[in-house]
């Protein structure tokens, strides 16, 4: 948001039939992000840092690419490469900020509110906009509010939504405990039940690959 205040414009990379280009656009979070998290940056070279990964669909093998691997498991890391912008160990010291801040993101194991008391902290999406609800607290802590403010953050632009959070966790929680009474916890064994089989299934899978 600073550097859009200032009209800073930042390099992107984008291709197209005629091959790789430079284009200067307005930053957004995630071209930073990934300058910040890029190993060049530190003056270092690597290569191998993804991976393909098979799964099943319709019991059927499915080979995905693009995985992230653990910085232990890429296939080469020479550090001083070249000339960086920082030093290694402030890149690390980056890194760690930056999984410890690593809030939000879609596809992560769900955090605890950060001490709040919150019931669907990383659950709800903005239905305007698809992102993720950020969690506020309000008073003493004890009041919660949920608010959009993803395209804030990456784009600059105006909050989506903002709504407080008491009614709608009374409902969901009314709704989860009425969906485990009676009939409903057999069949939520048996869901684990087929979860099991399907994870035997990939296991399959990936020993035939």
């Amino acid at each position: 948001m600073e550097f859009r205040s200032q009209g800073m414009l930042l390099p992107v990379r984008r291709h197209d039939v005629f091959g790789a280009k430079v284009e200067w656009k307005p930053p957004v979070y995630a071209t930073i992000h990934k300058i910040l998290s890029n190993p060049v940056y530190a003056g270092a070279y690597a290569f191998g840092k993804t991976e393909a990964r098979t799964t099943v669909v319709d019991g059927r093998a499915k080979k995905t690419v693009g995985h992230h691997k653990p910085r232990q498991d890429w296939t080469v890391l020479i550090r001083d490469h070249h000339p960086g912008y920082l030093s290694w160990e402030q890149y690390e010291r980056n890194q760690k900020m930056l999984t410890e801040n690593n809030f939000m993101r879609s596809g992560h194991d769900r955090k605890a509110g950060r001490g709040g008391n919150s019931l669907l902290t990383g659950l709800l999406r903005c239905r305007r906009c698809g992102r993720i609800l950020y969690t506020y607290y309000t008073g003493r802590g004890d009041l919660v509010r949920y608010l959009c403010r993803g395209a804030k953050i990456t784009h600059g632009a105006e909050i989506c939504i903002s709504f407080a959070g008491l009614r709608p966790e009374q409902r969901v929680a009314e709704e989860v405990l009425r969906a485990v009474q009676g009939p409903a916890i057999q069949a939520a064994l048996q869901v684990t039940e087929r979860a099991a089989e399907r994870q035997s299934s990939r296991l399959r899978a990936l020993q035939l690959e």
